[in-house]
């Protein structure tokens, strides 16, 4: 925009230029052809020892003759009385001499020679004068001067160009330091503030607006952190202690057979309940204390045989398949980077909803790896996910149409997801013909 309006106004002023020059070399040959005239008529009508031919001799030795100059004169019947050169350079027309009658003082053009005629009142009588010619050197330097313009114009909006972009770079150098701070500013890096400058011009205000801003933010997280700590707390020791007691009355011989199954009921939902409370908390944990969680190489293998073990205990009826698409050539081929908790959280989940929707009792389990990533996939084979809720199946509670009788709290996934782009993983899931098949990629280490 700083090129465009200062090259426009360049360009006006360039025009301006040329067209003043070119209307003041008109103008000054004009005056030159006009004291031409005055002195070629009063010769020739006014001194009787000058003749034609004299006339023509003392015309040609004056210094400064024009380039092809011609001076004709005319009788008022338009007939021609007088030529200065033999080589008539240019013949004017009838109109151009009705012009010069009507006129008085008349300009005008025929091809590139300039004409201009005059009326002249002498002792020898009224007759109408032409004289023209070619300005050549006029025409050559308003050439010149329209080369340069254009040159002095495309040079200066060159110049705007790279000036402008320049201090343009410089003037929005501290927007841009604002914006990538801004950008990089994470709930775990909430109390760094932006460089406010001076303060006083509107860069400095707006960085202490956004100041105040995170401010407010890291206030309101830092209440969040607060309310998770104690929320874990709340809630996490009265649903132990019901849940004991339940079972605690459950060991009673006395306890009657219906007070007994009630109680049994009560303990599943407590269990229930509780599930939902330690996964509502993980999944607020792994939002908020990312920076507290300890990472070191796990063994993936390792963790899928510990979780394989477990639900095999809890769910007798469900055969699991292993399988290794790629042979493992060492110890670290199946290590990833992270938390092992974290990572033993994820394969549960996803081997545990694999068990509730597999409609033969089969899930199948494979391990896979490369130079980047360690490969977890888990196939299951029952009712499919409808395609348009693909999107939706990481969102907190959300449970699909082909859910309808299977328990659940929606919470899984969620917390599956989360601790994946935690670990800057990857996760894929498809779903369709009877197959739901998970991939989830975990960054490959080699460490020790």
């Amino acid at each position: 925009m700083f090129t465009l309006i200062t090259g426009f106004i360049l360009l006006i002023c360039s025009l301006a230029v040329y067209f003043f020059t070119a209307r003041y070399r008109a103008i000054e040959f004009e005056e030159r052809l006009s004291k031409k005239i005055d002195a070629t008529a009063r010769l020739y009508a006014d001194v009787d020892e000058v003749d034609a031919r004299l006339l023509r001799i003392i015309q040609q030795q004056e210094l400064g003759t024009i380039p092809n100059e011609q001076v004709l004169i005319y009788n008022l019947q338009r007939e021609e009385v007088y030529s200065s050169s033999e080589n008539a350079f240019f013949q004017p027309d009838k109109e151009f001499i009705e012009d010069i009658i009507r006129e008085g003082n008349y300009f005008g053009q025929s091809g590139i020679y300039e004409m201009l005629g005059k009326i002249y009142e002498g002792k020898g009588g009224t007759f109408i004068v032409i004289a023209g010619g070619y300005d050549k050197f006029g025409l050559s330097k308003l050439r010149n001067l329209k080369n340069v313009l254009i040159i002095v114009t495309l040079g200066g909006i060159l110049i705007f160009l790279l000036s402008g972009w320049f201090f343009t770079l410089r003037a929005l150098k501290p927007v841009a330091g604002i914006v990538s701070k801004a950008e990089q500013m994470s709930p775990e890096n909430l109390h760094e503030r932006l460089d406010e400058g001076n303060g006083k011009d509107e860069l400095g205000r707006m960085a202490r607006a956004f100041n105040q801003l995170f401010e407010r933010i890291e206030e309101a997280f830092k209440l969040q952190k607060t309310f998770v700590a104690n929320a874990s707390h709340e809630l996490r020791t009265p649903l132990t202690i019901i849940t004991g007691q339940l079972e605690l009355l459950l060991l009673k011989p006395e306890t009657e057979g219906h007070v007994k199954a009630s109680i049994e009921e009560i303990l599943e939902d407590m269990k229930r309940l509780n599930r939902i409370t330690n996964a509502l908390l993980l999944l607020a944990q792994t939002e908020h204390n990312s920076n507290d969680m300890t990472v070191s190489p796990v063994q993936l293998d390792d963790v899928l045989w510990q979780v394989i073990n477990e639900l095999k205990n809890s769910r007798p009826d469900i055969r699991f398949h292993v399988n290794f698409l790629t042979p493992p050539q060492s110890e670290s081929d199946f290590r990833a980077e992270g938390n092992a908790l974290l990572f033993r959280t994820v394969i549960l989940n996803i081997c545990d909803n694999a068990c509730k929707f597999s409609s033969d009792s089969q899930v199948y389990v494979s391990l896979d790896y490369d130079n980047k990533y360690v490969k977890f996939i888990c196939t299951n084979y029952g009712k499919a996910v409808p395609a348009e809720e693909l999107k939706f199946l990481f969102q907190p509670f959300f449970r699909s149409t082909n859910s309808t009788g299977v328990r659940g709290h929606g919470l899984g996934l969620a917390l599956v997801d989360k601790i994946v782009k935690l670990h800057e993983g990857q996760i894929n899931v498809e779903s369709a013909s009877e197959k739901t098949t998970f991939t989830i990629e975990f960054r490959h280490s080699l460490k020790g």
